[in-house]
């Protein structure tokens, strides 16, 4: 590798910002879909005597596969930020929709309201998918340990969603306000990871990582926290060799 990779200085996470905003962003991929299934009380009580959870489920199911393979087509004509970016809208636009309109304007007859979750779901489906899938190739610039925060925060979305609806259930008696509130929280909770993906994806830390990984030939770079094995494998993309070079 040439001596100018190694002269450049690493830019540090501090106060782990950058990880903490991936953690969230793990939480985000998940949230929207299990704040509309998570508040099953309400949906059984609305939509008595339907299947409504499992059409839910298998709205999202659906719409997901099509949207992976669609997200696999675009992948070369939208960037990746664009992509991420659409993702997070079409992913608060549903919650804010049936928050507003559905739960606390109830502007929509039984039939339309069931038809407006399933649609709701689905346009979910669709930006949260996108969101992921990109997210891993975004993540895949990166050190592994970043990567392994977003999981983390994939695995803690459901308990997070659940507790929040268990509070407010607790500390709202009133069905439909408590769910209005829950929908509330989680709107928030989604808005503060799509601000943090705009702060951090211009963060030296970031830009750096990012540059270096899209350049010509170049692997991706350690982090100084991730144990290595004293080499570092660089594939030369011109020469089409791999070799090993001692740290």
């Amino acid at each position: 590798l040439p001596r100018s990779d190694f002269e450049e200085p690493i830019p540090d996470d501090r106060y782990h910002g950058i990880y903490f905003a991936m953690l969230l962003a793990g939480v985000g991929f998940l949230l929207p879909y299990n704040s509309f299934i998570t508040d099953v009380d309400y949906l059984h009580h609305k939509f008595q005597g339907t299947s409504i959870v499992f059409d839910l489920s298998l709205t999202y199911i659906l719409v997901a596969l099509l949207a992976v393979i669609l997200n696999n087509v675009l992948v070369e004509r939208l960037s990746l930020h664009t992509r991420i970016t659409v993702g997070y809208i079409l992913a608060l636009g549903p919650l804010l929709f049936v928050s507003v309109f559905d739960v606390w304007l109830a502007k929509f007859t039984t039939a339309q309201a069931y038809v407006v979750n399933l649609v709701s779901v689905g346009v979910v489906a669709f930006g949260c998918t996108v969101q992921q899938s990109s997210f891993y190739g975004y993540m895949g610039m990166l050190p592994k340990r970043y990567t392994q925060g977003v999981m983390t925060g994939e695995s803690t979305a459901g308990v997070i969603i659940s507790l929040s609806r268990i509070f407010t259930k607790l500390l709202i008696p009133d069905e439909r306000r408590n769910t209005l509130i829950f929908f509330l929280v989680s709107i928030s909770m989604e808005m503060l990871c799509f601000l943090l993906h705009l702060l951090v994806r211009r963060s030296q830390f970031v830009r750096y990582y990012t540059s270096h990984a899209q350049g010509k030939g170049a692997g991706k770079l350690p982090d100084a926290r991730d144990n290595g094995t004293g080499y570092r494998v660089h594939h030369d993309v011109t020469a089409e060799e791999v070799r090993f070079v001692s740290l």
